[in-house]
């Protein structure tokens, strides 16, 4: 039997019968708190609890409903509700909600965007012994957001959270380790780091370090182990590393070399990501690549990556237009799309074959003009 569908926030399905779940949460939540203690006006101010007490099971059922609204799971997406059940999270001490509380003032979620108070919030949330909190703030710390940027205070937050086996905290450290950004460069260090995150299946983290792998950057080059960790983010829908699985398809590193698998990757890519992998199906299709030549898929891959304002599909459909390439041709749009990309992307090519085109138009009048006085 599939979920009942449910209404709003009323703890019912449509069928009339409590949902098993939202109930609960709801009952639990409001077990404490009579009333919303921060009406309208006043959601800048601390927590009435202080964060450092004991989270009790209403505090946490809270959060839990809190994040329910802002995902819009099992109820209507709300942002302002969400902001309202993490507030009644955090008064009643629960760290979670306290960083949600965070979340939505740094994101602008149901209440004006306020980076510098949403700072404040996740620096609670950090003192409590919030993982998230604590990375959020490093993050904010590291990238100057709602605060000066502060590498120190940033790597004492992220050592927290990863320590606390948050595992974007854990990648952060990484990049930060591996590029020497405010840190001491220490491959070694960002290694172990990009396995912890990995290990705990995060995908950036298996793609970066098969990536490391493949080319033996910090460790020793095993082919092999970086496509397993690669497949691994692909399969964790990470469009970077499905796009990687293509090219090592392509030219058989770490797989065996496998022009339909290397389509087939792609085509997740493609529909999953933007406009890059749009054009990148585009070119698979335009050159035949795991199969026929697809003109008419490569036209429409190429006008979906264009409209998004990717200068190479630009460039390839106003080429489309010029030759007939999966559509009929038609000088006006080729002039169009080779313009969007000379002037956008200063690419030579484009300007050169809008030229073309320019001057085959203009020659058209002069052709008909000689003709009619040759009689």
């Amino acid at each position: 039997m599939g979920v009942p569908k449910r209404d709003g926030a009323s703890g019912t399905s449509r069928s009339g019968r409590a949902c098993p779940l939202l109930a609960p949460l709801l009952l639990a939540a409001c077990a404490t708190v009579d009333q919303d203690q921060h009406p309208a006006g006043s959601l800048a101010q601390a927590p009435a609890v202080p964060v450092q007490a004991p989270s009790s099971a209403a505090g946490r059922a809270a959060a839990t409903l809190a994040e329910r609204y802002l995902d819009g799971n099992g109820v209507p997406q709300s942002d302002e509700l969400a902001l309202k059940w993490f507030r009644r999270g955090a008064d009643l001490g629960d760290p979670a909600a306290v960083a949600g509380v965070g979340l939505c003032y740094a994101n602008g979620r149901g209440i004006a965007r306020d980076e510098s108070e949403g700072l404040r919030w996740y620096v609670r949330a950090a003192q409590a012994g919030n993982a998230y909190g604590q990375y959020m703030a490093g993050k904010a710390y590291l990238l100057g957001l709602g605060t000066p940027r502060d590498s120190a205070t940033a790597l004492k937050y992220l050592e927290q959270a990863a320590a606390g086996k948050e595992t974007q905290a854990q990648l952060t450290l990484a990049l930060m380790y591996f590029r020497g950004d405010g840190v001491v460069k220490d491959k070694v260090r960002a290694v172990q780091q990009l396995h912890a995150a990995a290990d705990a299946g995060n995908s950036g983290a298996q793609f970066l370090l098969g990536s490391l792998y493949l080319d033996g950057d910090g460790v020793a080059r095993n082919e092999a182990e970086g496509a397993r960790l690669i497949k691994l983010a692909a399969a964790g829908g990470n469009v970077k590393a499905e796009v990687a699985m293509a090219q090592m398809y392509l030219a058989g590193r770490g797989v065996p070399k496998d022009e339909e698998a290397a389509l087939e990757s792609m085509k997740k890519a493609a529909m999953a990501g933007g406009a890059a992998e749009q054009f990148s199906l585009g070119t698979y299709y335009l050159e035949g690549i795991g199969g026929s030549r697809d003109n008419s898929g490569a036209f429409q891959m190429f006008s979906k990556s264009a409209a998004q304002g990717f200068v190479k599909a630009q460039y390839m459909l106003g080429l489309c237009y010029s030759d007939g390439v999966g559509t009929p041709k038609d000088s006006r749009q080729a002039a169009y799309w080779l313009e969007q990309a000379a002037n956008q992307g200063g690419d030579a090519a484009a300007r050169k074959a809008l030229a073309q085109i320019q001057s085959a138009a203009a020659a058209v009048p002069s052709a008909v003009s000689s003709a009619g006085s040759a009689h």
